[in-house]
């Protein structure tokens, strides 16, 4: 299968002892799980698979909920992609693997443990996805609190007006919300980014538009 036509969900970099270095998820939660317990389940396979067949890392992948988690070894570390097909895109594998370590090799030998250490890959991972295959961003992600009063009260003071507008509107594109409350779209975006963080909007996109709802 050409890789271009395969969907990327998430992509994870997690150490062969099972710390989780950096992850780029481009789904719900719902759907794909958080690193941490990703990289439980990763090192637990890898444990199973050693004692069974006597051999390092000699699982490749694994199915779970309907997407297809692959994985490879880079020494130092694992790269774990998340897509839609059974067939192993090692192209893409390699490319993340083999940048990763040319731009954090030293590094990665006196890691601490603080994921943010290597958040300026992101966008360098988005750009190699998207080169050779399509990023899939486009399942909706639902709340995860309750936006009600008393949790609004105890909201930054630069997102309260965000939120209020939303609570407004029900649900409303940024365009709309800039409109409503008078603010500038990227101020606003990054406010509706922190507020999908914190668990109290959810999002879904209908042709190719996407609109903000808690």
């Amino acid at each position: 299968m050409r890789a271009d036509n395969v969907k990327v969900y998430a992509v994870y970099i997690i150490t062969t002892d099972g710390r989780p270095m950096l992850s780029q998820i481009f789904q719900s939660p719902a759907d794909i799980p958080e690193n941490t317990l990703l990289a439980a389940l990763l090192t637990s396979l890898q444990i199973v698979t050693k004692d069974l067949m006597k051999e390092e890392n000699t699982a490749e992948k694994f199915t779970m909920k309907g997407n297809t988690y692959h994985f490879k070894s880079f020494g130092k570390f694992f790269v774990v992609l998340v897509t839609d097909e059974e067939t192993t895109p090692h192209m893409i594998i390699n490319r993340i693997g083999w940048q990763f370590l040319k731009e954090f090799d030293n590094q990665i030998n006196n890691w601490m443990g603080k994921q943010d250490d290597f958040s300026d890959f992101k966008p360098r991972l988005c750009t190699i996805i998207s080169k050779v295959a399509r990023i899939d961003e486009s399942r909706s992600l639902k709340p995860a609190k309750i936006l009600d009063p008393i949790q609004l009260y105890k909201l930054e003071k630069e997102l309260k007006n965000t939120a209020k507008s939303l609570l407004f509107f029900k649900e409303a594109t940024i365009h709309e919300i800039c409109e409503n409350i008078g603010e500038d779209e990227l101020l606003v975006k990054e406010n509706i980014d922190k507020l999908v963080k914190l668990g109290f909007i959810g999002y879904y996109k209908k042709n190719k538009v996407k609109y903000y709802f808690c």
